[in-house]
């Protein structure tokens, strides 16, 4: 997957990329809820795994920050 299809499946999810390195790390336009992927991802499965990646940092989100604040 390519950066340029990699910022298209993120832009329609509401992510903009925040910066790069050896990561990129996309950041939501509204939540502010950060995902890490990997800049060549080395698998097919790269789509599914993203998807739950952003699932994870959603619940956690909703789960233990908003517990500690609280």
């Amino acid at each position: 997957m390519t950066k340029r299809e990699m910022t298209k499946c993120f832009d329609k999810r509401g992510f903009d990329l925040e910066r790069e390195g050896k990561h990129f790390v996309w950041k939501h336009r509204i939540e502010g809820v950060k995902v890490v992927t990997a800049k060549t991802p080395s698998t097919k499965n790269f789509e599914k795994q993203v998807q739950k990646h952003i699932k994870q940092a959603f619940h956690y989100k909703e789960n233990v920050l908003m517990k500690r604040a609280a």
